[in-house]
């Protein structure tokens, strides 16, 4: 509840904390709709999964302040990395993710690549801080070129 009143708080670290899971997202996404202060969230090894992603992709497509989000290592497939894409369609605020360590397949996250650049490319051409800063989807590629 806190969260969503908030109007300091940038940044928010939660990482390495396997017990947030899918209803610990649900909570935070919530949060993340009504708040306007975090720019960045790191929910790295937080076991969220595909439902988890769910819930955090519509609080995406609702907040305005978010500019970073570490998803690495949340065994998000597919079908996480879809609802991402739909956020993000929705979204011009967020302009990097951090996928690393997720079995989503590649297609998906070169559309994720290229949403983010042209939020990139349109923050900078408003002239609003921080859009300098590199637009970097991290994914682990050498892992996925190497399934046959």
């Amino acid at each position: 509840e806190a969260l969503k009143v908030n109007k300091t708080l940038q940044k928010l670290l939660l990482g390495l904390n396997p017990a947030i899971t899918p209803i610990g997202a649900k909570k935070l996404a919530e949060a993340l709709k009504k708040n306007k202060s975090l720019r960045s969230v790191s929910l790295y090894r937080c076991n969220i999964g595909d439902e988890g992603t769910v819930h955090l992709s519509e609080a995406i497509r609702h907040n305005t302040t978010l500019e970073f989000l570490s998803l690495f290592h949340n065994n998000i497939g597919n079908e996480g990395g879809q609802q991402l894409v739909n956020a993000l369609e929705q979204n011009d605020s967020l302009q990097k993710l951090e996928l690393r360590c997720n079995p989503i397949r590649s297609g998906l996250i070169e559309q994720i690549e290229r949403i983010l650049e042209l939020n990139r490319v349109n923050k900078s051409a408003r002239g609003e801080e921080g859009a300098k800063q590199e637009t970097v989807v991290a994914t682990d590629k050498t892992k996925e070129e190497k399934k046959p």
